[in-house]
Parts: structure tokens; C-alpha cells; sequence
């Protein structure tokens, strides 16, 4: 076998192609696709420190590194992401992802009995959670914030508060990835409903709520009317900045669950 002048490989072996497949369940380490098709493998082993000093992310000092520990298996299309977008998709970023990746196959492949109760102890929240919460149509509840939003968004804090009490045990969530993401979401919703239900105070102990009653149609309306303009432009802005962060958590949840638990139903057949 050759060996370059730092002693590393110069060719991928058999040990570490077997290795990094096997660790990742044959996926992309990023958008999760299964990299085999007709029994024929169509994944790409990529540098995460170029194999040339001069590539994307190379280093002088760890020139032809064809190790386990340098390469994370990807798709061609990431492959071409990854390397097109170097200021991104840093050392320590792809390290990252990989470690996160393979952490997960790890889980979801115990199948030990201890390992399948906390799975289907995470399940039972989730599917207890979204069955009484409008999951699903988030992105249309908050779609025209600052303006308004609708009632039903008001749900997702109460139906976890609900959660908490019946079912103790089950959080935090056993599966750390997801529980980081649920948290990530669940917080975000704290803020934004913390800050809807505000009021600036004026004189005479007197109160500007924030948001008007429920309309009819069940919106609650910015109460542009009565706030100072000022104030209402930097409320504006934290809205819609709390907007954005509540609605980046929602689609990494949701596309987190849909990749590692395809047991949990998000939709609800009250909303």
C-alpha cells in the first residue's frame, strides 16, 4: 500500500470505506438521502480537510489524510454544496454534522429493550403533543405576523404545559438531537408569546396591550391604533425577528422527525 510522506494512505482502504458507510447507514451525512441505488453505491467520500493543501479547507499540515476521521460521506449534491461553500462549511462544522449524523444512526439502531422503551417514550410525547396542537398549520397562524395572528397559536404553550403534567417522565426527551430541537422550538414559542401578550404601560396605571381582542375569524390585530409610532416600529421588528426563529426551529423539528421517527403522526383531527 503507498504512503505519502506523513505516513497516511494514499488510496481510501476497504477499513475505513466499510467504516464510514457502516457508521452512517449508507446516508447522506446531510440531507439523509440512502446512497445506494440497484445494489450499487452512488455516495461520495469527502475530504473535510482537503487531500490538497491548496483544495477547499486544505492545510499544509495534514496534506492526503484518507483517514476515517477526515472523510464524511455525502451525496453529490451536498459534495458540490460543501465544497462551493467553504466559509459554511468549515472544519468544525462538517465535523460536526458527521458527529451528529453518525451519533443518531447509533441510537435509532440500538435496539436493546432499554434503548426501544425510551424510543417510544419519546413517540408517546410527540404523538400526544401533536394531536392536540395545530402542528401542522403553524406556518399559516403566524404567516401574516406583525399584523396579526390567529388564536389557535396560542395552544402550543398551554398543550405542552398539559404534557408536563401528564406525562412527567417523558421530558426531557430521551433522544438528545431531538430533544434539542424540540427545546429549540418550544422556546422560540415562549418568546413570541411572551411578547404578543405584553402591554406598554402609560399613564395613570393605565395599559396598551399589544394585541387587540380576537376578531370573528379568530385573528388577533397589532394594535397599531393605539400604540406610539415609535414603539410600535420596534415591536415590528421583534416580531418579525421572532417570526423567523420560530418558524427556522418548526422546519428543523419537522424535518427531524420525518427522517428519524416516522412512527409520529404530526397531523391533528381537532384543528
Amino acid at each position: 500500500m503507498a504512503r505519502g510522506f506523513n505516513g497516511m494512505s494514499d488510496t481510501i482502504t476497504n477499513a475505513v470505506i466499510k467504516k464510514l458507510y457502516g457508521l452512517s447507514a449508507g446516508k447522506c451525512n446531510i440531507c439523509k438521502e440512502p446512497l445506494f441505488e440497484n445494489d450499487i453505491h452512488i455516495g461520495q467520500m469527502a475530504h473535510i480537510i482537503a487531500k490538497s493543501p491548496k483544495g477547499t479547507r486544505g492545510n499544509i499540515s495534514f496534506p492526503n489524510d484518507n483517514s476515517y476521521e477526515n472523510l464524511i460521506l455525502l451525496c453529490a449534491n451536498d459534495h458540490i454544496r460543501v465544497d462551493n461553500d467553504p466559509f459554511t462549511y468549515t472544519v468544525e462544522v462538517l465535523n460536526a454534522i458527521k458527529k451528529e449524523h453518525e451519533s443518531h444512526i447509533a441510537k435509532v439502531t440500538n435496539f436493546s429493550l432499554f434503548g426501544d422503551s425510551k424510543r417510544r417514550s419519546d413517540i408517546e410525547f410527540l404523538n400526544a403533543y401533536f394531536r392536540f396542537t395545530p402542528f401542522e398549520r403553524l406556518r399559516s397562524l403566524v404567516d401574516t405576523l406583525p399584523n396579526s395572528f390567529h388564536i389557535n397559536f396560542l395552544s402550543f404553550g398551554d398543550q405542552f404545559d398539559c404534557i408536563l403534567m401528564d406525562l412527567p417522565t417523558s421530558y426531557p426527551l430521551n433522544d438528545t438531537i431531538l430533544h434539542l430541537k424540540f427545546n429549540a422550538f418550544i422556546t422560540s414559542y415562549h418568546l413570541m408569546y411572551h411578547l404578543m401578550n405584553r402591554q406598554l404601560p402609560i399613564e395613570n396605571n393605565m395599559f396598551i396591550p399589544y394585541f387587540g381582542g380576537t376578531n370573528h375569524a379568530g385573528y388577533c390585530h397589532f394594535n397599531y391604533q393605539e400604540l406610539p409610532f415609535d414603539k410600535a416600529n420596534s415591536i415590528e421588528r421583534q416580531l418579525i425577528k421572532r417570526k423567523k426563529s420560530i418558524l427556522d426551529s418548526y422546519t428543523d423539528l419537522i424535518l427531524y422527525i420525518r427522517d428519524y421517527f416516522p412512527e409520529v403522526v404530526m397531523r391533528s383531527p381537532y384543528f
